[in-house]
């Protein structure tokens, strides 16, 4: 018998670690058993886990070789990664499609720029829904899942060590993405996304790599044109004369100064295509220690950890009335705009502030909520909006927090999330309990 024992239920995390045993090739050392119920177990020696996301994870460090490669390289895309994982196994699957096609719209990939086994379980936990849509013609309504499918598909295939424990085809093909007669049409049926190219399926059995997308049609057909040109550069004839080594050194300064005023403008062009969440440094906290202002009768005082050498961050929140008690606060992990500006609120410094959801009426407000796991001081992640982040002066100066919060957005789900894109801890994404605040606004 094998040493290690994956217990499986029918439903759909059970048929999702099911998948994954076999698109590992894991039958030689891990036994898969059928149980009854929804109990989902892997045991390896005196270990037992009983959380499917956590289950899915230890079966990649037991494939031959191990395949932990494949939830990313980076801790952005492998927070990611987790979250689809663990969507692809929840219970619940209404709408998911939905929200896929959105998370999607700005990355390659369920988790960035890069294949994952995110993707592989995404889709298996989708085929259905998937199939589904082509059949009734509503797969138009999905064009990023259609974008990822074409690549997803051949990559999936050439990544898993058994391509057997995959669906045939999930029936996508190529006209549903990019219609004969245009490919203008194209362009707009994917709102100008970046579209990555199909990866040529390979042997490899690691995490499979799409090189990065293609220049937006307008930049390709500049460079196509500049390419096609011909030259107006005179060729170097030799010494002296036009074309000799003296009009050569003119030449290059020319171009030396043609390239420093060029850099200025191309700077600021892309400092504008910065999105402002990937300035924003949002950090996990816990509350350590909160008290009523003494004088201020609307503000509690905080002191948070966030994780610093120098020691707990005081900030001060408006939630007194939405809390009974400093005590209620006390303890609780937080979402934490870090990169802010110190300043006085009523003669006490505050240098940050606790993100909250908000009802569109202001009278029911409370603290995000970043999973029990999260690290105090690790910083959140929303994938496809990484970058470096803000110095405190030019998050004021530029209002870059204010530029980011109208698509600071509760989402049906109570997920915390950015354009519709999840804000990720290492330990899942950022929530909130209360029903009353889905769709409401973060600040």
């Amino acid at each position: 018998m094998a040493a290690m024992r994956l217990s499986v239920s029918s439903n759909r995390a059970g048929r999702g670690l099911e998948f994954l045993a076999r698109f590992l090739n894991l039958s030689g050392s891990v036994e898969v058993a059928k149980v009854a119920g929804d109990a989902t177990e892997f045991k390896s020696g005196a270990d037992v886990l009983t959380q499917p996301a956590s289950i899915a994870k230890a079966l990649l460090g037991v494939a031959t070789p191990p395949q932990t490669s494949m939830l990313g390289d980076s801790a952005a895309i492998k927070a990611q990664a987790g979250h689809w994982i663990s969507q692809a196994m929840r219970e619940d699957a209404s709408g998911m499609l939905k929200a896929f096609d959105a998370s999607l719209a700005l990355s390659s990939f369920a988790a960035g720029p890069t294949f994952t086994v995110a993707d592989a379980m995404m889709l298996h936990s989708l085929q259905a829904d998937i199939a589904e849509a082509v059949r009734s013609g509503s797969i138009a309504d999905f064009p990023n899942v259609v974008r990822w499918a074409l690549v997803a598909e051949p990559t999936a295939k050439a990544a898993a060590l058994d391509a057997a424990a995959l669906p045939e085809s999930l029936g996508i093909t190529e006209p549903l993405l990019r219609p004969a007669e245009s490919a203008k049409a194209l362009a707009e049926l994917l709102g100008n996304v970046p579209v990555a190219p199909v990866v040529a399926a390979t042997a490899a059995p690691t995490a499979a790599k799409v090189a990065a997308p293609p220049a937006a049609p307008a930049a390709a057909a500049a460079a196509a044109a500049s390419s096609a040109a011909p030259s107006t550069t005179p060729a170097n004839t030799g010494k002296g004369g036009k074309g000799g080594k003296g009009d050569d050194a003119a030449a290059g300064k020319k171009a030396a100064k043609k390239e420093k005023k060029a850099k200025k403008p191309a700077a600021k062009a892309a400092a504008a295509d910065v999105s402002p969440m990937a300035e924003c440094d949002f950090r996990v906290g816990r509350i350590t220690k909160c008290w009523v202002h003494p004088d201020a009768d609307k503000l509690f005082c905080e002191d948070i950890d966030c994780g610093e050498a120098s020691g707990d961050r005081q900030i001060a929140s408006g939630l007194v009335g939405h809390y009974a008690d400093p005590s209620e606060l006390t303890g609780k992990l937080v979402l934490v705009a870090f990169n802010l500006k110190p300043r006085p609120l009523a003669g006490f410094k505050s240098a940050g502030m606790v993100l909250c959801a908000a009802t569109p009426d202001k009278s029911s407000v409370a603290i995000l909520e970043p999973p029990e796991g999260a690290v105090p001081g690790e910083r959140v992640t929303v994938a496809g909006h990484e970058g470096e982040a803000a110095a405190p002066q030019r998050m004021a100066k530029k209002k870059i927090l204010e530029a980011a919060m109208p698509d600071l957005i509760v989402d049906d789900g109570l997920t915390a999330t950015y354009k519709g894109i999840p804000l990720m801890t290492s330990a899942g994404p950022v929530k909130i309990s209360n029903q009353i605040f889905a769709g409401a606004q973060i600040a």
